[in-house]
This record gives structure tokens, sequence and C-alpha cells, in this order.
């Protein structure tokens, strides 16, 4: 049952960064993501032989990137308007 648990949050938070990134406008934003998912795939491989995300220095940063990957599209400038796009831009794969 955790493993099942597990796998479903890993598979939904890699999936929802798939998303942010397909869908962010900016370039700081998709350099976000894109480093979230490369170093998201590293801790996966490395948590095949170490017990990876309950040490605190390495999980708590990994939540707290998560956490601003997953805010992005509802971040807005100071005009007022949105930084992401509704739709994918050119050239992105939707999750």
């Amino acid at each position: 049952m955790g493993l099942a648990l597990f796998a479903f949050l890993m598979l939904r938070a890699w999936a929802v960064a798939r998303g942010v990134f397909a869908r962010a406008r900016d370039e700081l934003e998709r350099g976000l993501c894109m480093g979230f998912l490369a170093g998201f795939a590293g801790l996966l491989v490395h948590a095949l032989s170490a017990n990876t995300f309950i040490i605190g220095r390495i999980m708590e940063p990994f939540w707290f990137t998560l956490g601003m990957v997953v805010m992005l599209p509802r971040l807005e400038d100071a005009r007022g308007r949105r930084l992401w796009a509704d739709e994918p831009g050119p050239g992105a794969t939707a999750p």
C-alpha cells in the first residue's frame, strides 16, 4: 500500500511539473521546471539504493522546489498578466 501511494505521488509530481514546463512562457520558469525534472530523475535513480527521501537536507529542498513549480501557473507579474499560457507552446509536448 505504501509503495503504491509513493509511486502515485511521484508520478503525479512528474506529470504536474511536465505540464507546468510545457505551458511556461518565461525562460526562468522553464529553467526552474527543467532543473526540477532533471533533479527529480536523479533523486529517483539515487532512491534505488538509498533512503533518499527521509534525509532532511534532501527532502526539504525537494518538496519546497516542487511547491514552487506547482505554484508557477498562479503567479502574475507586476502588471497583472499571467506568466503562463493556457495551451502548450510550439514544440512543447503536454504530459
